[in-house]
């Protein structure tokens, strides 16, 4: 918002006739412009999740259709407790000590349950119905919840008069918005539905910022935590995600293909026949690491080439006279003059600057684990070396686990534990890395993995080559360990 990217955008393309100075083809940072940008940003989050809008608009949402509706709410009805607040929060203590959470409509004169019942009905809760507990002459204790730290305050006992009902029309979505701005996004989700919100939103930002995400990119960051993990911890660790330095660094293009010989994934049929209609495929290597990039070509009408927004800077301060759509402008990550060129006029082995989107995850098992999550000058976790992950690292995590659930649960936990012990009893702390450069490590976790019970259906040597190499770069780079937390410890997945 500050408007120094605003001029790599050309207001008419740059040739003989019109110059090559940004002066004369670039757009201006005038207020009209910017506003237009805020517009379109905050328009962006609201499509993820309305803050404002109504209950029909909330469930149609990005994040309304990938966590869907539960309900409905039940209505209490009972005697023995008194003096309660109106819409208070309160806890119905269960059998098992499982608590159930409710709110005390006064003008009704009932309870109205507040709680994911599907979760409190599940096996790892009271593993029957909720609705078969709390049935007409059921006793149960009531409390009202303390502060953080301290024991509920006993109410009294609550003798339920009637059985519990469904309310009408009382289905919900399960989010819960903190805040949408146009460089900011926060809300509350169910942890199961995590990865298909992140990679819902991955989604549009790829289709609809796929001109802009060499300097527009998009961090995100999911924290997890226990239901009853304070929501202030919650929202703090939140808060620390949104730091991260979003600074272009230098990377080669590998592999570069206009619309030939490559099939459009399907996550952009949906403009297939618009802006992707025709498109770049840019594959960009940096460290061994490689961002798979795919450039919209056209205009929204599908019959205008862009000549107007794919433009990216490229590392040399000598013209290149051999790009026919290039002009000069200040590049704000160097704070010198440079040239951009056109993205349909780059080449493999063309140096350019290029701003990676990120994810990372973190996992509050306590509240003082949220200190953990801190970024170094150069974006990357203090006291967690595999992360963030560049935003593409979704789909590659994601096939990696698709893998390693084929094991056992135990063979998975052998396998992470050996290559993880062995890592830190060779290396230590490994601040500097050592074990990621390391040739005989790396053979002995290419050993570890092709030494575990893979079962006769999907057979080590039978994994694709390049899949295989891929399983075994995560193990050298502790990734497979960040697999394993998410899904088996964070998630519970049982596969």
């Amino acid at each position: 918002m500050s408007g120094d990217l605003v001029r790599t955008l050309v207001v008419r393309e740059p040739n003989d006739t019109n110059g090559y100075e940004a002066d004369k083809v670039a757009k201006n940072p005038s207020f009209a412009r910017l506003r237009r940008m805020w517009e379109t940003m905050h328009q962006f989050w609201q499509e993820v999740y309305p803050t404002d809008g109504e209950n029909g608009e909330i469930a149609q949402s990005l994040i309304g259709k990938e966590v869907g509706l539960k309900g409905p709410r039940l209505e209490l009805q009972g005697t023995g407790i008194t003096n309660l607040g109106p819409y208070h929060a309160y806890e119905i203590v269960l059998p098992r000590g499982i608590r159930l959470s409710v709110v005390w409509d006064e003008k009704k004169g009932r309870f109205i349950t507040a709680d994911n019942l599907e979760y409190l009905s599940g096996k790892t809760q009271l593993g029957e119905d909720v609705r078969n507990l709390l049935k007409s002459g059921r006793r149960f204790t009531i409390e009202e919840p303390a502060g953080y730290g301290e024991e509920n305050k006993v109410l009294g006992t609550l003798t339920l008069s009637k059985d519990a009902e469904d309310i009408p029309d009382s289905a919900y979505t399960p989010v819960v918005p903190i805040l949408a701005e146009p460089r900011t996004f926060m809300a509350v989700v169910p942890a199961d539905k995590v990865l298909n919100v992140l990679t819902a939103i991955k989604t549009k930002y790829e289709r609809e910022m796929g001109k802009v995400r060499n300097r527009l990119p998009l961090h995100l960051g999911a924290i997890f935590g226990h239901r009853r993990t304070p929501l202030r911890a919650i929202l703090d660790a939140g808060r620390q995600m949104l730091f991260q330095k979003a600074s272009a660094t230098g990377w080669r293009v590998h592999d570069y293909d206009r619309n030939q010989g490559n099939t459009l994934p399907k996550r952009f049929h949906q403009d297939a026949g618009g802006q992707f209609k025709e498109w770049y495929k840019v594959t960009l290597e940096r460290d061994s690491r490689q961002v798979c990039w795919y450039i919209p070509a056209m205009m929204g009408d599908g019959s205008t080439e862009d000549l107007w927004y794919p433009y990216v800077f490229i590392d040399t301060y000598t013209e290149p006279v051999d790009r026919q759509r290039r002009y000069r402008a200040l590049n704000p990550w160097t704070g010198k003059e440079g040239w951009l060129v056109h993205a349909g006029e780059l080449r493999v082995n063309d140096e350019v600057y290029f701003t990676p989107s990120t994810f990372d995850f973190e996992f509050l098992d306590t509240t003082a684990r949220r200190f953990e999550v801190h970024y170094d000058g150069n974006g990357r976790r203090t006291t967690r070396r595999t992360r963030p992950f560049y935003l593409e690292d979704m789909d590659r995590l994601e096939a990696l686990w698709e893998h390693m659930k084929k094991l056992e649960r135990a063979q998975r936990y052998k396998v992470i534990s050996t290559i993880e012990a062995t890592r830190e009893a060779w290396f230590g702390w490994d601040t500097e890395g050592r074990s990621i450069t390391d040739e005989v490590f790396k053979q002995f976790v290419a050993d570890t993995l092709a030494g575990a019970a893979w079962p006769k259906t999907h057979n080590w040597t039978e994994i694709d080559n390049k899949e295989r190499k891929d399983l075994i770069e995560a193990g050298v780079r502790g990734e497979l360990a960040d697999v394993a937390e998410l899904h088996m410890e964070i998630l519970k997945e049982k596969g």
